[in-house]
């Protein structure tokens, strides 16, 4: 098996999300006048199914949208603004000992680096968000080389729905085993694990509520 992918332990999660609200507790009041947001964690986290993989050098990493309140002088501005974030992050992060932001397409990284072991021991990734447009977020253009407010993709919707429905009816150990299962067998480095989640919940509901039907 090329993977060994399993739940992250529910302590050193709870620990690690306390040092991420320092920190954002602490960009926070830095930019409050100048800049506000509300922070939500999303992804594995918010589904309480983070995971990592025992047979790779990277550990679980969060998912926080940055939702920006008042960014007034900034509205046209979005590299000025991501820049302000990230040179923020930059400045508080550090003194937690994590690595300066990686700005990547959609989301700024930190990470927690053991560089004895050379492993990264858990990571952050932030995607900036406006609140007055919550379907808008701060994407890096690559072909033009600038940064722009790009449509996010449509929501999970319909996929919560379905985990709903999986959860009153007593299979959500079954999603959570079968999350690992695909994880665990996948071979495309570049698919991202809310692809895997939506696979997981659309294969067992399919499974369980067409067994109703019948």
């Amino acid at each position: 098996m090329e993977h060994d992918f399993v739940y992250a332990d529910k302590e050193e999660v709870k620990e690690v999300q306390g040092i991420l609200n320092e920190i954002i507790v602490k960009v926070q009041d830095t930019l409050r006048d100048e800049i506000t947001f509300q922070p939500q964690i999303v992804g594995s986290a918010k589904r309480n199914m983070i995971t990592y993989d025992r047979k790779s050098n990277v550990g679980f990493d969060f998912d926080i949208n940055l939702y920006v309140n008042d960014y007034g002088d900034y509205d046209d501005e979005p590299e000025v603004l991501r820049r302000i974030l990230r040179l923020t992050f930059d400045r508080i992060a550090r003194g937690y000992g994590y690595s300066y932001c990686e700005d990547s397409t959609s989301v700024l990284t930190i990470k927690r680096i053991n560089t004895f072991r050379s492993c990264i021991l858990h990571s952050f990734d932030f995607c900036i968000i406006s609140n007055q447009e919550p379907d808008y977020y701060i994407r890096f253009d690559k072909k033009a080389n600038n940064y722009v407010w790009a449509k996010r993709k449509a929501d999970l919707k319909e996929i919560d729905e379905k985990a709903k429905w999986l959860k009153v009816n007593g299979k959500w150990s079954e999603v959570r085993e079968h999350y690992l299962y695909l994880k665990d067998n996948n071979d495309n480095k570049y698919r991202k694990s809310i692809s895997i989640y939506k696979e997981t919940i659309s294969n067992l509901f399919n499974i369980y509520h067409n067994k109703r039907r019948k």
